[in-house]
């Protein structure tokens, strides 16, 4: 399905869509905004190229959730859950998932080890480090090679205070490879606020370190030590912004140079506003 400019730019920059993977609730309010000009086909397109951009999470219907990527997209509207191993049917208006059935023997059996091995070290990770019950997980290896995608997605609202965030991130490595090479990948964070107004804060950080696949926690250990450093670096700012950033930008003195004198009897003003 191609869309056109025009169709991609009516929910790419809506202010709930830049943000933070959109409820039903904001999907509803979106819709009836562009429903006049766009076609349901194209409403759906659009929310699932949000959706997997902003690796949204979906519920399994099993006490469980599970991500929508590009790494575990087969279909418009299907994906995969590599742990059960099983296909899932999407719906992108109403946030819901139902079981299609069992997905298919993986292509590159011989690293579903190794994919099951990150999984697990990625979820112990997610469990000391980000607020419990916000965060989900995918570990998937790319169809057709040795790629083993990492993929960590933790969402939080609070609607009521009308504000919302999330940070998602994407690591890859190949498992093919012998010996150090590179981690690609990086975070991405992003703060909403829109109580009588719109205010968001935006940040992204590529990785950049050597890691060796054949030791999975060694390579979860340097996601966690590169998502460290980055939450400290951004804790920082904000303190530095208020210590010194801030206090930098105020004046000392006015323009004459002198201080301002609160007693009102000592202003000309005075005597006329007595008048």
């Amino acid at each position: 399905m191609s869309l056109t400019i025009y169709e991609l730019d009516i929910l790419h920059t809506h202010p709930h869509c830049h943000a933070t993977p959109v409820s039903p609730l904001e999907i509803s309010n979106i819709l009836g905004e562009s429903s006049s000009v766009l076609t349901p086909e194209v409403q759906q397109k659009l929310l699932g190229d949000h959706n997997i951009a902003q690796l949204a999470h979906f519920d399994d219907g099993k006490d469980g959730r599970f991500l929508t990527t590009p790494f575990n997209q087969l279909g418009l509207n299907k994906f995969l859950e590599p742990e059960a191993n099983v296909v899932y049917t999407v719906d992108h208006f109403s946030k819901t998932a139902t079981e299609s059935g069992p997905a298919s023997e993986p292509e590159n059996a011989q690293y579903e080890a190794a994919r099951k091995a990150a999984s697990d070290a990625l979820k112990a990770y997610v469990q000391t480090h980000y607020k419990r019950g916000k965060c989900v997980t995918g570990a998937f290896i790319k169809p057709g090679t040795s790629i083993l995608a990492l993929c960590i997605s933790g969402i939080n609202t609070n609607f009521s205070a009308y504000w919302t965030g999330n940070l998602r991130s994407t690591y890859e490595v190949d498992l093919a490879q012998t010996g150090p090479q590179p981690l690609k990948g990086g975070l991405k964070a992003n703060v909403h606020y829109y109580e009588s107004g719109n205010v968001q804060f935006n940040a992204e950080k590529n990785v950049s370190v050597n890691v060796d696949a054949s030791n999975i926690q060694g390579v979860v250990d340097a996601i966690k030590n590169f998502e460290s450093d980055w939450q400290n670096g951004v804790d920082k700012m904000f303190v530095d912004m208020h210590e010194q950033t801030f206090k930098q930008m105020r004046r000392i003195l006015p323009l004459t140079r002198t201080k301002m004198n609160w007693n009102p009897t000592a202003h000309a003003l005075t005597e006329e506003f007595a008048q």
